[in-house]
């Protein structure tokens, strides 16, 4: 969040993880391959009214609408906030903004900076989990390899000091 948004994480009980971990599990839960396939295949489904047995579905969407408005818009709030306070740190959203000072910033422009910002996050977080992952899985399947690692780290570094 720093590098975009120019936002230092506190803990896990930060309200922007909190808010990005809901929007996770309602996608996971309400973004199924076999929900789609059955309102593609039925379009009837789409219409039938949210209270109705079956019709749960539209109370989830609009829910992961409104979570995901969150997601989208409080971060990039968080940094006008503080580019206004003249407190803001270097960040891909006060870069864009900046990019845009003197300039006529239309509502598209803004909203543009927002879907961006979100899917730099996004996508950063997940290839960097993803990488850690590989990485475990690779130390357990070699652990030959981990040896060797180990044993050169010590040789460089030493056991005074962190690597």
């Amino acid at each position: 969040m720093s590098i975009t948004y120019g936002y230092e994480l506190s803990s896990n009980d930060d309200p922007f993880v909190i808010s990005i971990g809901h929007l996770v599990e309602l996608m996971i839960n309400a973004l199924t391959s076999e929900r789609a396939t059955l309102l593609d295949t039925i379009p009837l489904l789409k219409y039938i009214p949210p209270w109705l047995p079956g019709g749960e579905f539209k109370k989830q969407a609009e829910e992961c609408r409104a979570v995901a408005r969150v997601v989208l818009d409080d971060p990039v709030k968080y940094a006008q906030v503080r580019m206004v306070a003249g407190t803001a740190t270097t960040s891909f959203v006060n870069d864009s903004f900046e990019m845009e000072t003197g300039k006529d910033l239309t509502v598209s422009k803004g909203k543009a900076v927002r879907a961006v910002a979100a899917t730099v996050f996004l996508a950063g977080a997940e290839t960097t989990s993803s990488t850690l992952l590989i990485f475990l899985l690779a130390m357990m399947l070699h652990p030959e390899t981990q040896v060797r690692a180990q044993e050169e780290i010590d040789r460089v570094v030493g056991d005074t000091r962190l690597p």
